[in-house]
């Protein structure tokens, strides 16, 4: 008896965890935009402000944020320096070898690499107008995710639990 209420107990447990770790999805991938959104912010004024090279505007931004974008720009900012290239090709490389810590999608990685493909090949100006259009569409994704994380975590929470219910009621 003991053990089929602790079993019982268990899977109660790991459905209403599975519950909540979906439930976290989009506020994960919230929190990673709005790091790239504020990291965004920081290279444009950077970029026109401090009138700053791109290895070093990745340098300093890779102290003022979280990780794991931290540890992305500051070794964006070390290849552009040690190894050369382009600015899209060490982003690739590099990101797509941070990709396993982060929540993103292939959607917003394409973005961020076609405005990559464009940062340091024009004008400031260009450059700045390219940037306001990754930002209105981190903006817009964030509010989306936002709208979704409202609708749709309670539904996951309450799934979880139901289907761990549900589960210990085929067993017994």
């Amino acid at each position: 008896m003991l053990i089929n209420f602790l079993g019982s107990a268990l899977v109660l447990a790991s459905g209403a965890y599975i519950g909540f770790y979906y439930s976290r999805k989009y506020a994960r991938r919230m929190n990673n935009l709005s790091e790239i959104k504020k990291a965004l912010l920081m290279l444009k004024s950077e970029i026109t402000y401090s009138k700053s090279v791109l290895p070093e505007a990745f340098s300093n931004i890779s102290n003022r944020i979280d990780k794991p974008f931290a540890d992305i720009f500051a070794e964006i900012s070390h290849s552009l320096l040690s190894f050369g290239g382009t600015l899209s090709d060490v982003w690739q490389h590099v990101f797509s070898n941070h990709k396993s810590k982060l929540y993103t999608t292939d959607e917003d990685f394409n973005t961020l690499t076609s405005f990559m493909n464009t940062l340091g090949h024009v004008d400031s100006e260009m450059q700045t107008s390219q940037m306001e259009m990754v930002l209105e569409y981190l903006s817009s994704k964030i509010d989306e995710l936002a709208e979704l994380h409202r609708q749709k975590s309670r539904a996951y929470q309450t799934l979880g639990v139901l289907g761990g219910l549900l589960v210990i009621i085929i067993l017994i």
